[in-house]
């Protein structure tokens, strides 16, 4: 599974056709989102002792970081064709543009390095502009990001809140980053605690959050964000069939069939863990309903005295296409059981099972 996750950054005038203008001419470009203003940028100007480049940086928006959000500084170069560094600029932010004159006519190659406030190296960028008296010249540069998170599998495909999924892919902070990460599930964040890093880039681990939804998954790291391209789908309720069972004798079976059903909506959920298993009630014990509703007594046997009542067919299996198991239980003594089903450590439906 391949996914296009985010956008390389521009720092020059607007994302799609970003350009440089050395000539005068009105750009079509805007002060950094930063700074909260969304006039246009200054117009360039020209000298008579040469040409003038003005470059318009767009700072990342909050709400869609092209650049880093650690970038504090870029670093431009401005070289001629016999690679001299003829022009130098630090541009910080959240200033707006960067104004170079008395440059020669000619091909010059521009280069930006964006660095934190470590001076570490977050994202880089390079470009050639032609530079020609009297005549409009125009320019791109793109900057990429020197660590940019990519989603490309993730496992399981579906599962209840409270679900560790592995996603893998490129990009993903380590646990020696000092970096802050979030995670969502159709809109529902991943708190702090439920993101497990590695020390491998290639790999991080999300606990679905309790509000999840069937969404595509969301990574969001220093400000760069990766996009899943597969949905997870995000199990809501486990409903048993039959749900209330007629008493069978001794030998007989009961066929019970679990519905995943997604939580935003009523449709079944296919490749999701199911686990059942049966608690023995023992008579004339005390306690409650292991569904929560207590209202009926009963003990729950050691671990080696659980198929004293009977066997079920299958403890565990992974919703097909329909998002249904199927396990058939045989009876083997008289008495009762609970059916317990869980998807995750939360989610858990009952029913229960009387041998006469």
């Amino acid at each position: 599974m391949n996914v296009r996750n985010t956008l390389p950054a521009c720092i020059l005038a607007l994302v799609t056709g970003c350009a440089l203008w050395p000539l005068p001419e009105r750009l079509a470009s805007r002060a950094p989102i930063a700074s909260g203003s969304s006039a246009d940028a200054p117009d360039a100007t020209v000298v008579s002792a040469g040409a003038t480049l003005t470059l318009h940086i767009t700072w990342p928006a909050r709400t869609s970081q092209l650049l880093p959000a650690s970038a504090t500084t870029l670093v431009l170069t401005l070289r001629d064709a016999a690679n001299a560094v003829i022009k130098t600029q630090n541009v910080i932010r959240p200033e707006s543009t960067a104004a170079f004159d008395n440059l020669p006519s000619g091909t010059i190659t521009i280069s930006a390095v964006a660095l934190d406030s470590t001076l570490n190296t977050v994202a880089t960028g390079t470009t050639t502009a032609t530079l020609v008296a009297n005549v409009r010249n125009k320019a791109s540069l793109v900057m990429t990001p020197s660590k940019l998170p990519v989603i490309t599998d993730f496992s399981p495909k579906a599962g209840g809140p409270g679900t560790w999924v592995t996603v893998t892919g490129s990009g993903f902070p380590l646990t020696s980053d000092n970096v802050t990460a979030t995670a969502s599930f159709g809109g529902a964040g991943v708190a702090f605690v439920g993101i497990q890093r590695s020390t491998s880039p290639n790999e991080i681990f999300l606990k679905v959050p309790d509000l999840a939804t069937t969404s595509i998954i969301v990574i969001t790291e220093d400000g760069l964000t990766a996009r899943s391209q597969a949905t997870f789908a995000t199990v809501g309720t486990l409903e048993i069939a039959p749900l209330s069972p007629t008493p069978i004798a001794s030998g007989g079976t009961i066929p019970f069939v679990i519905t995943a059903r997604a939580a935003s909506a009523s449709t079944a959920v296919p490749g999701a863990l199911l686990s059942l298993s049966l608690t023995h009630v023992v008579a004339g014990s005390t306690g409650g309903d292991p569904g929560g509703s207590g209202d009926r007594p009963y003990r729950i046997s050691a671990v080696g005295a659980l198929g004293t009542l009977g066997t079920l067919s299958a403890t565990s299996g992974t919703t097909d296409a329909s998002g249904q198991v199927s396990s058939v239980f045989t009876a083997s003594a008289t008495g009762s059981a609970w059916l317990q089903v869980t998807c995750g450590p939360v989610l858990l439906a009952t029913t229960s099972i009387a041998v006469e």
